[in-house]
C-alpha cells in the first residue's frame, strides 16, 4: 500500500477488541490501541466483576497493554473519567431518580467512545483515518440515499446496533466494526487461533458497573425502597 491507513482500535483487554485489533493489523492498517481510563475512586465498589466501570479497570488496562505488545502495536491510555461522569454517570443518576430506565451505553458510545475519545487521541498527537471497535454491528453505505446505514450484526444474539443508534453520519463514516460479520463463537475461536486463548476464555462484561449495585453510584442516602 502506497499510503498505509492509520486506525485506532478501542481496546478493553477483552476478546472482542483483541480480535478486532488483530484483524485490522492483518488487513494492513497501521494500528494504534487506545484504552479509556474511566474509574473515579470517589465511588465505592463492593463487588469485583467484569464490567466497564470499576476498580478492576486497572487490570483491564494491563491486559490491553500486554495484548498490544504481543501484537507489536503502539498502545495509549486516555483519561476520560471527567467526561464519563458528566455525560454518562450524571445522566444515569438523573434518569434513575426520575423513575426511568437509563441506558448508559447509548450515551457512552455517542459522547465518549466515538466523541471525546477521538478528540483526545488527536490532541495527544496521534492522527488517524478510522476507528475500530469490537461492537457486533455493521455499517453500510447507501449510494442512492448517499448515507451511511447502521445495520445489525450477523450474530443476532450479540447484536449491539441498538446501543449505537445515536451515532451521526460524520461518526459512522470513520468507524469500522470488524466483528459485524462474525458470531461470538467464531470470534472466540479466532482469538484462540491468534494465540489469545486466555482472552477467549474470559467472562463477558454484561453490566456497566462492576458492583451491580447502582446505589453505590447514585448515593446510598438517595435510595429508598419503593
Amino acid at each position: 500500500m502506497k499510503s498505509k491507513k492509520k486506525i485506532i482500535v478501542g481496546m478493553s483487554g477483552g476478546v472482542d477488541s483483541t480480535v478486532s485489533a488483530t484483524l485490522m493489523k492483518q488487513s494492513g492498517f497501521d494500528v494504534v490501541g487506545v484504552t479509556m481510563k474511566l474509574w473515579n475512586k470517589k465511588y465505592s465498589s463492593s463487588v469485583h466483576k467484569n464490567a466497564c466501570y470499576g476498580p478492576g479497570e486497572k487490570e483491564d488496562i494491563g491486559n490491553a497493554k500486554k495484548i498490544a505488545k504481543k501484537l507489536g502495536i503502539k498502545h495509549i491510555v486516555l483519561d476520560l473519567f471527567n467526561e464519563f461522569e458528566k455525560y454518562v454517570l450524571d445522566y444515569f443518576k438523573k434518569e434513575y431518580l426520575s423513575g426511568k430506565t437509563p441506558n448508559p451505553c447509548v450515551f457512552c458510545n455517542q459522547k465518549i467512545k466515538f466523541g471525546f475519545l477521538l478528540e483526545k487521541t488527536i490532541k495527544s498527537g496521534i492522527p488517524f483515518d478510522f476507528i475500530a471497535t469490537g461492537h457486533y454491528a455493521r455499517i453500510q453505505y447507501d449510494s442512492k440515499k448517499k448515507r451511511y446505514i447502521l445495520s445489525r450484526g450477523k450474530d443476532l444474539t450479540k447484536d449491539q446496533s441498538y446501543f449505537l443508534y445515536r451515532l451521526n453520519q460524520n461518526q459512522l463514516k470513520k468507524i469500522i466494526f470488524p466483528l459485524g460479520d462474525y458470531t461470538k463463537k467464531e470470534v472466540r475461536k479466532m482469538a484462540i487461533d491468534f494465540g489469545f486463548e486466555e482472552c477467549a476464555r474470559k467472562v463477558e462484561s454484561q453490566d456497566f458497573a462492576e458492583s451491580g449495585n447502582y446505589g453505590e453510584i447514585i448515593g446510598k442516602g438517595r435510595i429508598k425502597k419503593g
